[in-house]
C-alpha cells in the first residue's frame, strides 16, 4: 500500500490536500489583516472629519492645479453648512488659486479674520507682487499692531513704502527699519497651513514652508536692491552723507533675519547677502573718509 507523502515543515503528518488548505488559510488571514488595516486607515482619514475638512486635508498635499478643486469644494461646503466660515479653507485656496483670483480670495479670508498675523503677511506680500504697494503697506502696518510682535511685518512695511515712493526717496523706509531694529522683536516667518492628521516631517510640509519664506523675502530682496543701487550711485560721486548709518541699518536687518527663531537656509542666505552688500559699501565709504578699509568691518566680512 502506498504511503501518503509527508511534509515535515507542516508537522510531519500532513498531505498535499492539508498543505493546500493551510496555505489558503494563511493567505486569507493575511488578506483579512490588510483589509482590516485599510478600513482603519480609511475611517481615520475620511470618516472622522466632515467633508470640508477631508477635502482641505486632501488639498494640502497636492500640486496647486489638483488642489484647487478640493479646496474650492471645501470652501463651498463650509459656507453652506456653517454660519461662520473657516478662514483656513479660504487661505489655503488663496495660496493655490489662479493668478487673477488670488487677491479676491485673500480679501475674503482677511475680512473673516483681520487679526491673523500670518494671513496678513501673506496677503500683503501678494498685494506687493501685484504692485498695490500702498495697500500692501497698510496690511503690513495692521499686522505689525497685532500680537505676536514680529519685526518681519515692519521690514515688509518698509519695503512696501519704498515701492510706493514716486520719487525714490527711501528715507521713510530706512527710518522705519531703524525703529524696528531697536525694538528687538523677533523675525518670525509664517508657518504653512497644515493639519494634525498629516506629519510635518515630509516633502509637502517643507515645500510649503519654503514657499512661505520665499514669498515674504521677495519684497525685502527688492527693497535691499533699491537701497544698494541708490547707495552705489551716491558713493560713486562721493556723496556719502548719512549713507554709512543707512547701510548699517540695512546690515542690522540682515543680521536679525539670520538670527530669527524661524531658522532655515533660505532666510539665512538672504540675511547674509544683505549684510555682505551693506558691508562692501561701508568699506567704500571708509576708504573715502580715511583712505583705507575699516579693519573691524573686514573681520565681519571674513566671518560671513
Amino acid at each position: 500500500m502506498t504511503q501518503p507523502t509527508e511534509f515535515p515543515e507542516y508537522g510531519g503528518v500532513g498531505n498535499k490536500a492539508d498543505a493546500r488548505r493551510m496555505r489558503r488559510s494563511f493567505r486569507i488571514c493575511v488578506f483579512a489583516v490588510i483589509f482590516f488595516v485599510g478600513i482603519l486607515w480609511f475611517s481615520e482619514r475620511y470618516l472622522t472629519n466632515d467633508l470640508a475638512e477631508t477635502q482641505y486635508i486632501a488639498g494640502l498635499t497636492l500640486a496647486p492645479e489638483s488642489a484647487r478643486s478640493f479646496l474650492r469644494s471645501a470652501v463651498r461646503h463650509d459656507g453652506q453648512h456653517n454660519e461662520t466660515p473657516s478662514v483656513k479653507y479660504l487661505q489655503a485656496l488663496a495660496e493655490r488659486e489662479e493668478q487673477d483670483l488670488i487677491l479676491p480670495v485673500y480679501q475674503q479670508a482677511y475680512e473673516l479674520d483681520p487679526t491673523d498675523p500670518f494671513l496678513g503677511l501673506r496677503y500683503g506680500c501678494q498685494l506687493y507682487v501685484a504692485e498695490h504697494y500702498a495697500k500692501a503697506a497698510e496690511r503690513f502696518r495692521e499686522t505689525r499692531n497685532h500680537p505676536p510682535k514680529n519685526a518681519l511685518a515692519g521690514y515688509l512695511e518698509a519695503a512696501a513704502i519704498a515701492g510706493a515712493s514716486a520719487n525714490s526717496d527711501l528715507s521713510e523706509s530706512i527710518a522705519l527699519i531703524a525703529k524696528i531694529n531697536e525694538n528687538n522683536a523677533p523675525v518670525i516667518f509664517p508657518e504653512p497651513l497644515w493639519s494634525d492628521a498629516l506629519p510635518k516631517q515630509g516633502y509637502w510640509y517643507q515645500k510649503l514652508r519654503r514657499q512661505a519664506v520665499e514669498e515674504c523675502l521677495q519684497p525685502i530682496n527688492v527693497f535691499t536692491d533699491q537701497i544698494i543701487s541708490q547707495a552705489k550711485t551716491r558713493i560713486a560721486v562721493k556723496y556719502i552723507q548719512s549713507w554709512d548709518a543707512r547701510l548699517q541699518t540695512l546690515q542690522t536687518m540682515g543680521e536679525r533675519i539670520v538670527k530669527g527663531p524661524s531658522q532655515g537656509s533660505v532666510q539665512a542666505m538672504v540675511g547674509i547677502r544683505i549684510q555682505l552688500a551693506a558691508l562692501e559699501l561701508r568699506q567704500d565709504i571708509s576708504s573715502i573718509e580715511t583712505g583705507r578699509p575699516d579693519s573691524d568691518l573686514a573681520e565681519i566680512q571674513s566671518k560671513l
